[in-house]
């Protein structure tokens, strides 16, 4: 027969209980109320510079939060504004991986993480498995398409096989049901090396030949 809790004893327990409660209610609420707000990774230079301005936040935030993904990969985001000036931090990189440390889902973060490695010497292959990442947990995400076309067009990971295939993909998707993206992909073109420029022709060629026509008449 088991002894009934003394009263005193259950009060202890429900005060603990209480607690417990208590430190995972603001763990959960402070690092909200420091939160910037989610931060989306953008191929526009003026929102990635306007998130930049959120990073002390979003660092404290992410702090606060200990193992919070959603937090970490905000502060990782912040960092964007070094695709387009500077050279990439170290400090970026390893915000990047420890975001994906907690969220290994995110293919807004594993993007940044190509991008980044692809501004680097001898990180051809480094950049060609984060951004093949970015694909296989993200492959229809249609706000990433402007900066994979961008990262893939003007780095070594278009030399992956693999990637090809992810790549000429989307060029097809965007041509035949996102026109709209058009513009992006045309400036990604601009921004091809020669040895990569070749596929992208041979891709966009294989949809639409006189679309083709329009993107080589912009290099003039």
């Amino acid at each position: 027969m088991t002894r009934p809790i003394s009263q005193t004893r259950f009060r202890l327990l429900m005060l603990a209980f209480a607690l417990v409660l208590g430190f995972q209610a603001m763990w959960i609420i402070l690092p909200e109320t420091i939160r910037p707000g989610p931060i989306h990774l953008s191929f526009d230079k003026r929102a990635a510079a306007s998130a930049q301005l959120q990073r002390s936040k979003a660092a404290w935030a992410a702090s606060l939060g200990s193992v919070r993904g959603d937090l970490w990969a905000d502060n990782a985001l912040t960092y964007a504004d070094l695709i387009w000036t500077g050279n990439p931090e170290q400090e970026a990189r390893a915000s990047a991986q420890r975001a994906l440390t907690y969220s290994p889902h995110r293919a807004d973060v594993w993007l940044l993480l190509a991008t980044l490695n692809s501004r680097f010497d001898g990180t051809a292959l480094q950049a060609a498995s984060a951004l093949k990442m970015s694909y296989y947990t993200g492959p229809n995400e249609i706000s990433l398409f402007p900066l994979r076309f961008f990262v893939s067009f003007r780095s070594q990971a278009l030399d992956d096989i693999e990637l090809q295939d992810m790549v000429r993909r989307d060029i097809r998707m965007v041509i035949t049901r996102k026109p709209d993206l058009k513009p992006d992909l045309i400036i990604a073109y601009k921004n091809a090396s020669p040895e990569n420029r070749k596929f992208v022709d041979q891709a966009i060629a294989e949809v639409d030949s006189t679309f083709l026509a329009s993107v080589r008449a912009g290099l003039r």
